[in-house]
């Protein structure tokens, strides 16, 4: 298993250096990253020599702004948060500007967060909801401790 998730990261990758930071390409972007959210890895973050990764300042602003979201939410309507937030994703990943290994690390955060999104966005269940909302919260606190 721990080898076809491997398989399943390589080929991501591979999928996201051809499609991912085109401007050209903006939807077909969303598409590969939104496809390939079912095929991501729990790989851990890595820090660069101890020290956050440097998120591209426009990027940096589509993510605290989704933070903001998320704090601020006031707990009413999941589904409503989820398609802000799915909107926001499509934001970002459509103005993809970084590269290297500080865009590889970021898509190990980015991706587990999409598919949190995604299942917040589709569940009509209020307890499964609340508890996707904590668990994006907390994805903001992972994000935290490895950019800036």
């Amino acid at each position: 298993m721990l080898v076809s998730k491997k398989i399943n990261v390589f080929f991501f990758l591979i999928v996201l250096t051809i499609t991912a930071c085109e401007s050209s390409s903006n939807n077909t972007e969303v598409d590969a990253v939104k496809e390939s959210t079912h095929h991501h890895s729990d790989e851990e973050i890595n820090l660069k020599n101890g020290e956050k990764w440097l998120v591209e300042p426009t990027m940096l602003s589509l993510i605290r702004k989704m933070e903001r979201e998320v704090l601020d939410f006031d707990q009413q309507s999941f589904t409503q948060l989820g398609h802000q937030l799915s909107s926001d994703v499509e934001e970002l990943t459509s103005n993809c500007t970084m590269t290297g290994q500080a865009h590889d690390e970021l898509h190990k955060w980015l991706l587990p967060y999409i598919d949190l999104v995604d299942s917040l966005t589709q569940t009509n269940d209020q307890k499964e909801a609340r508890a996707l909302y904590q668990q994006i919260k907390q994805s903001f606190h992972t994000f935290n401790q490895y950019f800036k």
